[in-house]
């Protein structure tokens, strides 16, 4: 695939297509912009594209089913950096519910899409859709690895600790189902699609992986498929060798969350769990955008 162009900062807003109304618009944004906001029928999705936070939060029927997902890499040995290191991005969205950041320095780049399709309001059904690519601006081959880190929180304060995570082994090498205990029917079903081929994976109880992320050199994922019931959180690595002024291809990603219209029982637990999963949550958004 060819490289997207490496493009200068800019504060201005340039506006592209033939339609006039604003959710038909292409807007390219500068790169000075630290938040984003997918929405589209009963979904919304918070993105902090400055930073190691990432996507932060994904709300349906007004539920936030997300703690954090983002992307991180590595070129040769040392420690894993998270993507926005590589610089500000710039973002470019197509109305409300699409939108792709590039991030790029001399060396590389890393282009991320999103789009949104939500459900109508109390279905409680929303789909995501990622692509993710990485690109070699150099004049030799680079040893890549580039990991994507997954933490749902299904159901929310009430149900944080009671998460359950099965990685797809082969035949389902690529997929991944995300469950509650003591929920059924609330659920996330991931699809992988290939090539490029998933190197490892790894499930683990909060905070394993993304410790490992952000403090272990030359990580490699322990291939555990399953974790939970609690705190439960999933990642996938892509090894690679891409050669010069090439890119390691386009990975495509789909999460389809189902959420269950909760119960009177559910509702009250999660009125007294919300108090400490906001102070949480709070915290961890704070300490990711110091980061």
């Amino acid at each position: 695939m060819k490289s997207p162009k490496r493009r200068l900062g800019s504060r201005k807003w340039q506006v592209f297509g033939t339609y006039p109304a604003i959710l038909a618009t292409a807007l390219t944004i500068g790169t000075s912009a630290r938040a984003a906001t997918l929405s589209d029928k009963n979904s919304l999705i918070n993105l902090n594209l400055n930073s190691s936070a990432g996507m932060t939060d994904w709300f349906v029927d007004g539920g936030d089913q997300l703690n954090q997902q983002w992307v991180w890499f590595r070129v040769g040995s040392g420690p894993q950096f998270d993507i926005s290191t590589l610089g500000a991005p710039t973002i470019t969205t197509l109305g409300t519910k699409q939108l792709t950041a590039l991030y790029a320095n001399s060396q590389y780049g890393v282009q991320i899409s999103y789009t949104l399709s939500g459900g109508s309001a109390g279905t409680g059904t929303s789909r995501l859709t990622e692509q993710i690519n990485f690109f070699n601006y150099t004049a030799s081959s680079i040893d890549l690895h580039l990991y994507l880190y997954s933490d749902f929180t299904l159901g929310g304060a009430s149900r944080l600790n009671s998460q359950n995570v099965s990685i797809g082994t082969t035949p389902d090498f690529g997929t991944v189902n995300q469950t509650v205990t003591g929920a059924p029917g609330l659920a996330n079903s991931v699809a992988i699609v290939a090539p490029p081929t998933i190197s490892r994976f790894e499930a683990a109880l909060y905070p394993q992986t993304y410790n490992e992320l952000t403090t272990t050199s030359n990580l490699l994922l322990n291939n555990n498929p399953n974790a939970g019931p609690g705190h439960a959180t999933w990642a996938m690595e892509w090894d690679s060798s891409v050669t010069n002024n090439g890119s390691l291809g386009t990975i495509s990603i789909t999460d389809t969350l189902q959420v269950p219209e909760p119960s009177a029982a559910a509702l009250v637990l999660a009125a007294f769990g919300l108090g400490a999963w906001l102070r949480r949550k709070h915290f961890f958004d704070r300490s990711q955008k110091t980061s």
